[in-house]
Formats: structure tokens, sequence, C-alpha cells
């Protein structure tokens, strides 16, 4: 699994259930410093790059993802299996060079990290997550459902429910006011995201 799916799997705590928008969260974009974000970083299962796309708040995650095996033999584009080689192997497929765009936010306080599933555009949700910044570290703070559930079905939130999801109308400043008046009750998840930085670009 690379990168992006794990994130999103985890912004969506791995469950059936999540909180998304249908717009990125947050009032303005964050400005970025390269130095603060570049480089080569890990969790507990992956390694994948990190660069500023834009210094007015655009990341761009990239990684290497194995190609997918079907029964042993590698289905390449096309759908056409590879050819054979003079001894009859048939070789596995390049791993795939892949990117993904965060979208980091800011309101009051807070910095907001948000993103897409590429694999899936047909999905306009974004998911996303508090972000916290310490020198080579970032940590992120998942949304939980079924308190946000409580504010959508109490109107302090703008949105609608499906299944037993959650997803967020565009968040304009009022909107996000209320979110922060709200804050105050346990909206997060008890597990965080956590990013190390191993390198340096």
């Amino acid at each position: 699994m690379g990168p992006l799916p794990f994130l999103v799997l985890f912004f969506a705590l791995a469950s059936c259930t999540s909180v998304t928008s249908l717009a990125p969260v947050g009032l303005t974009p964050a400005l970025l410093a390269p130095g603060d974000f570049e480089g080569t970083w890990l969790t507990d299962d992956v390694a994948f790059s990190l660069e500023v796309a834009h210094t007015n708040g655009l990341l761009r995650l990239s990684w290497i993802e194995p190609s997918p095996d079907q029964g042993g033999v590698p289905s390449p584009p096309g759908g056409k299996k590879p050819a054979a080689d003079s001894l009859g192997r048939i070789p596995k497929a390049p791993p795939r060079f892949k990117s993904a765009l965060i979208e980091v936010r800011r309101f009051e306080d807070w910095t907001i990290a948000n993103i897409q599933d590429p694999d899936h555009p047909e999905r306009k949700n974004w998911f996303w997550a508090l972000m916290e910044s310490a020198p080579g570290e970032l940590r992120f703070r998942v949304p939980e459902a079924s308190p946000f559930s409580n504010l959508v079905a109490t109107g302090v939130l703008p949105g609608r429910f499906e299944g037993g999801s959650v997803v967020l109308d565009r968040l304009d400043s009022n909107a996000l006011g209320r979110l922060r008046q709200a804050a105050k009750l346990p909206l997060w998840g008890t597990n965080e995201l956590h990013w190390r930085r191993h390198g340096r670009h």
C-alpha cells in the first residue's frame, strides 16, 4: 500500500465512517517554508517524498508503488500480458511513480491538511485533519464522525449524512468560527498519524 491509500484510510479512521468535506477545510492557504517540509518522510508503514509545490499552501506527496500482481502475472496498461524473454520468463511490471497534492489551509491558530484520492477522481470529497508541526515531525489529528454528526444534526455545521459518515458543505468563516468554538468538545479521534523526516532533499 502506498502512502496515499494509507493516508485516506487513516483519515477515514480505517473504518466505514469518516468526516469529509466538499471543499478544502480552512479559510486561507498556509504559508509554507520549503525547509520545514521538503525531504524523505517515514511512517510506521511507508516512506515517501514531500516537497512544497507552492509556498502558498500546496504540498506534493510522491512515492513508488508496486504494480498490481494478479495470479503472479502483473497486469500492464491495456490488459496485455508482458512478453516472455528467451527463457520463457515473464517479468514483473516495473513499479509506478505516483504523486498527490495536499492543500494546507489556516483558520486562526489551526493548520489543516486536505487531500483527495486521485485513484478515485469521481469522489469529490476531501479528507482532512488538523496538522501540527515540530522540527522534523508532522502530526495529524483526525475528525471523529460521532461528534460531527451531532454538529450537523443540530445545525452548527452545514452538511449531510452518508451512511455512518459525515459530509460537510463548504465551511465559510462563520461555520469555521462555530467549529472553533465547538472544538472545546472532544471532536478528534484518539489516534494520530505521525510523520518523521528521514532526510532533506
